[in-house]
């Protein structure tokens, strides 16, 4: 059976005679698609192919149920949206500490030795590194999440035929606002992060974010 199929199944238990708390059916969502994003990240594949069967399949369940409300669809799309940006804040904030720890250590390094950053331990530099390239890679996984998200919301729109599914318009534009402040505090931190006081360490941290983002 499809995610379609199996959203649809199971939308039609969640709705009864025609009636649906909406608190009840967004929580549904979110269980369902929090499992949706694991089953994606552990088996690679599309978060947006996964994102529209599971909208079509809320969308039949809820028609099959004999509920008309589209702003609970609406609502369903933004639930999946808040599911996705809250796993991509938990990953994020984990990558970023391990960075801002292996700053720290180089930083701690940096004023033992009061000469060059050639002086530094081998080992404190390639944590660093390893940190930041970790870092830049979760972090293009987050933004690829998210495009997928909005690459979704706008094929089911154009998908839809019926003037009644406008109503996802609200989803659709917020998960584009969701992709640019995700993507502008990505930026602000990565600055935050290689900027630092003493000139003999700062070429060394740019040359470095320069080699790992070039690759």
């Amino acid at each position: 059976m499809s995610l379609r199929e199996d959203m649809e199944k199971a939308m039609k238990k969640v709705v009864k005679a025609g009636h649906v708390e909406d608190a009840e059916a967004v929580a549904f969502v979110k269980k369902q698609f929090r499992k949706t994003l694991e089953h994606c990240e552990e088996t690679k594949t599309s978060v947006k192919a996964a994102s529209i069967e599971m909208l079509e399949g809320l969308k039949d369940g809820l028609e099959a149920g004999g509920h008309e409300s589209k702003e609970l669809l609406n609502k369903a799309a933004s639930a999946m949206l808040d599911v996705a940006r809250e796993s991509g804040e938990k990953t994020i904030s984990g990558a970023r500490r391990a960075a801002d720890s292996s700053k720290a250590a180089l930083d701690a390094e940096l004023g033992k030795v009061h000469g060059s950053i050639d002086q530094v331990k081998q080992k404190t530099k390639d944590d660093m590194k390893m940190a930041y390239a970790k870092l830049r890679e979760k972090t293009e996984v987050e933004k690829e999440r998210l495009r997928q998200m909005n690459g979704a919301f706008d094929t089911f729109k154009e998908n839809a035929k019926e003037k009644s599914h406008v109503t996802l318009n609200n989803a659709a534009e917020e998960s584009k606002g969701a992709l640019l402040k995700f993507e502008q505090s990505a930026r602000e931190y990565g600055e935050k992060l290689l900027h630092h006081s003493k000139d003999k360490t700062a070429n060394w941290l740019k040359k470095m974010a320069d080699k790992i983002e070039s690759k």
